[in-house]
């Protein structure tokens, strides 16, 4: 019967190695967005006391990887007008296409904050539209917003830059290793015992 168990065992974890090692079918996103905020203007003159930022749009200004190039995000793509309430982050602001995709913040925070300078980061989830044939993907979204002159009426610059971020799971087929290591201790254990 022993001899019986270890070609089994040996079929059991090839299974199971093959199986955890098969291509994923997901597409997740690769490369980068990045967006500029059109006629943007604040309800002051100092963005370290100023909670409300608003602009007619956001632009797109560029993109690499697979937002880039013949199927990806077209310069001058509109993702809507811009809100964006310091006070209420999550709250406040929407990012979204309906060809090109939107994105949901999950978190977010203030880096830099003071008269000339506003940096913000926002942690999220990328759901590309039905143009880009791309999955779901989790996303960083850094914006900056920079008053250019220091009094009313002065220019407010604004960029977007969403990339994606990498979740820390482990690959298929290093699951598929770790399964066929915890098959060989349970194995080694069941014959000691004996």
């Amino acid at each position: 019967m022993s001899v019986l168990r270890t070609p089994v065992l040996f079929a059991v974890c090839l299974a199971i190695t093959l199986a955890a090692s098969r291509p994923s079918d997901a597409a997740p996103i690769t490369g980068s967005l990045d967006v500029g905020g059109v006629n943007v203007v604040m309800t002051g003159i100092d963005l370290s006391v100023d909670t409300i930022i608003s602009g007619s749009d956001m632009l797109t200004i560029g993109a690499a990887g697979d937002l880039a190039g013949v199927g990806g995000v077209p310069d001058g793509t509109n993702f809507g007008p811009l809100v964006l309430d310091t006070t209420n982050l999550l709250g406040s602001f929407t990012f979204s296409n309906a060809d090109y995709g939107s994105f949901v913040a999950t978190s977010a925070a203030i880096g830099t904050q003071n008269a000339n300078l506003l940096t913000l980061a926002f942690l999220g989830i990328f759901t590309p539209g039905p143009l880009l044939g791309l999955d779901a993907t989790p996303v960083r979204l850094d914006v900056v917003v920079e008053l250019l002159g220091g009094e009313p009426g002065s220019a407010v610059d604004m960029t977007l830059v969403l990339s994606p971020q990498q979740p820390g799971v482990p690959e298929p087929t290093t699951l598929g290793l770790l399964a066929i290591g915890g098959l060989a201790l349970a194995r080694r254990r069941h014959v000691a015992r004996r």
